[in-house]
């Protein structure tokens, strides 16, 4: 059985409902409570509205989204040990024994924070998730917006200077004094990021558990062309986890070789399969078979899904990278 819950600041908001529209032509609506909020007042709660939070002289941007959406499954997983039933037939209805956890995206980043503190979490697929805001925001086509928006709001005086990091193991540089502030800020925000940073938490999967929390078993799954959560971003998060053989790379450049028409971003390929098109199903299905195959399975190995593919797109599209990407 899955189970899911609104992360903090999604959902719309409390009036929010769901409609399905069935094959006989009828349509019906179900209330669901969702957990955004409208923090501009402008009159509507926009996607996501309440998760990132912006404020002068303490931004947190995603620290209590993240944190505070772990308790939630926390909280949840603890009535599942109390043994639900859910039909009233006086058995339980979940296995308090076997709880598994499977987050793309946001859901990746929240996810891998409950994986390194919830000893009931024994296995865990972490899809397209990035290790910090701060490191999500030097590339990222959705977020850097955000970023901007924050420094042309609380520090005009440097929000149009470039961020002068270099890639890792690249030479040294010389910066500007403007640059150096801009360093200076952006410092600032990733140490008010570390208590809900993903990366913070990484370390606790596998190299230093937590008291009474065994090591987890946690494939990281990520895609090449990603502009969301961009790839140093995923390898931040993976190279904090000190997890090097359990990783899927996706390689989208491949399967846009040979269907030109999939889209440019390669973020949400887990989720794929909403394009209703063979190509993007079959992505969907093979990256959802793998993370099938591997909270099913014992062993600490990156199932092998270029079966599903192969035919299709004369390739292969899944690979354990040799290096990750600086």
């Amino acid at each position: 059985m899955i189970l899911a819950i609104d992360a903090v600041g999604h959902g719309q908001g409390p009036n929010s409902r769901v409609r399905f529209e069935l094959v006989d032509g009828t349509a019906t609506e179900v209330p669901l409570y969702g957990r955004g909020r409208d923090l501009n007042a402008d009159g509507r709660i926009d996607p996501g509205e309440g998760c990132i939070l912006v404020a002068p002289g303490n931004p947190d941007f995603l620290t209590t989204c993240l944190r505070e959406t772990v308790l939630d499954y926390r909280k949840l997983i603890s009535e599942i040990q109390q043994n639900i039933d859910l039909d009233g037939d006086r058995t339980p209805d979940l296995n308090p024994n076997s709880i598994q956890y499977l987050g793309q995206s946001l859901g990746a980043m929240y996810g891998t924070i409950l994986a390194a503190i919830e000893p009931a979490v024994d296995s865990a697929v972490l899809n397209v998730g990035g290790g910090a805001v701060t490191e999500i925001a030097r590339t990222s086509t959705s977020l850097s917006e955000v970023f901007a928006g924050y420094l042309a709001a609380f520090h005009p005086t440097i929000a149009s200077v470039r961020d002068p990091r270099p890639q890792r193991f690249a030479p040294a540089l010389t910066i500007t004094p403007q640059q150096a502030d801009l360093l200076v800020i952006l410092d600032r925000l990733a140490t008010l990021e570390t208590p809900g940073a993903p990366a913070s938490f990484a370390p606790l999967l596998k190299q230093g558990t937590l008291f009474g929390s065994p090591i987890k078993r946690v494939l990281f799954q990520y895609a090449l062309g990603d502009t969301t959560v961009p790839n140093n971003a995923n390898v931040q998060l993976i190279r904090a986890a000190h997890e090097y053989e359990l990783v899927s790379l996706y390689r989208h450049d491949l399967a846009r070789a040979a269907f030109p028409n999939l889209p440019q971003n390669s973020h949400t390929y887990m989720a794929a399969f909403v394009q209703f098109d063979p190509p993007n199903l079959l992505i969907a299905l093979a990256t959802l078979q793998q993370a099938n195959l591997f909270l099913a399975s014992p062993f600490r190995e990156v199932p092998d899904v270029n079966g599903l593919v192969r035919p299709f797109f004369r390739t292969n599209l899944f690979e354990t990278p040799e290096r990750l990407p600086e």
